[in-house]
């Protein structure tokens, strides 16, 4: 995408944000940062793909392109070799909540995953299912399960935990 598209993108985010709405494909959640695979932490970098939705609170993962499709529309992106598919889902909402997930760790053989929630605007009972995939560094993950929690940074509270089984890298689904 060249500078000027990419320019032109960002400003249409802003002004539809600014309106209460969202760009497709964003699943009410405010775009995360890319991290590059190997640095600090688990590398991960955030899906531009809708995930689907769940109406109850959990966390997913897929290592194969056809277990990924049940996680969300578009797996094109992800480097199957290489990365996996980590999907956290709030489940059904009143109101457009949103979330980005900011960091992964491994801390004492659990996956933690930092993320900031974003409530929804006074007065808003629509219904959301508000999630987010990353592609995550799947070398940089224990085989085996893997217990995963999430927390919000913004205000240190809980938002969802679960266990995902890893394979091993050469392992065929």
């Amino acid at each position: 995408m060249g500078p000027m598209r990419t320019l032109t993108a960002a400003v249409a985010a802003l002004v539809l944000a600014g309106c209460g709405a969202t760009t497709p494909g964003t699943s009410d959640a405010p775009p995360s940062p890319s991290v590059p695979l190997g640095t600090g932490g688990i590398g991960f970098e955030a899906l531009e793909a809708t995930p689907a939705s769940r109406n109850d609170a959990s966390v997913e993962a897929a290592f194969d392109a056809q277990s990924a499709s049940s996680l969300l529309d578009d797996v094109s992106a992800v480097d199957f070799d290489r990365q996996g598919v980590l999907c956290l889902y709030l489940g059904e909402r009143t109101g457009r909540w949103g979330f980005a997930i900011n960091a992964l760790t491994l801390e004492d053989g659990a996956l933690h995953v930092a993320a900031a929630e974003r409530p929804p605007r006074a007065g808003d009972t629509s219904v959301s299912h508000p999630a987010q995939c990353v592609a995550v560094d799947r070398a940089s993950l224990p085989v085996g399960d893997l217990k995963v929690s999430a927390d919000d940074t913004v205000s240190d509270e809980f938002i969802v935990e679960g266990t995902i089984a890893v394979p091993a890298a050469d392992s065929a689904p």
